[in-house]
């Protein structure tokens, strides 16, 4: 897919308002991800309450992928950040029901130019 076909998609923070789809995506998929147990409504609402959304305080980032509409489609997480080395891990969900359209090439592709253009980070996992 040539990047000038890439479908908009911006990233945000999350709100307070995304709790439930976060819930929904969170303990539903758990089992592809790197936790060993699912996630509770409880903790992805302290998550929201404790994160300062910022990557070099947190040594980790969630945003929230909304398309053209401003629906939210799904998320991108920065995990384990190493500022020492300059990299991170990546990870990109996308509701099954909105993908095989793009939007996940290009979120990763929006959040790659944040990580290496903004943040200077050199290398994404």
């Amino acid at each position: 897919m040539k990047l000038s076909s890439l479908p908009f998609v911006r990233l945000r923070a999350p709100e307070p308002e995304d709790l439930d789809i976060m819930f929904a995506w969170e303990s539903g998929d758990w089992e592809s991800a790197t936790v060993t147990g699912p996630y509770s409504r409880f903790q992805l609402k302290r998550y929201m309450d404790e994160s300062r959304n910022d990557l070099f305080a947190d040594r980790q980032l969630r945003l929230m992928v909304e398309e053209e509409s401003g629906r939210v489609v799904g998320m991108v997480d920065i995990l384990d950040f190493d500022p020492l080395h300059s990299r991170a891990e990546v990870g990109v969900l996308i509701d099954p029901s909105f993908r095989r359209q793009g939007l996940g090439h290009a979120a990763l592709t929006v959040l790659e130019d944040m990580c290496f253009n903004r943040l200077h980070i050199h290398q994404l996992y």
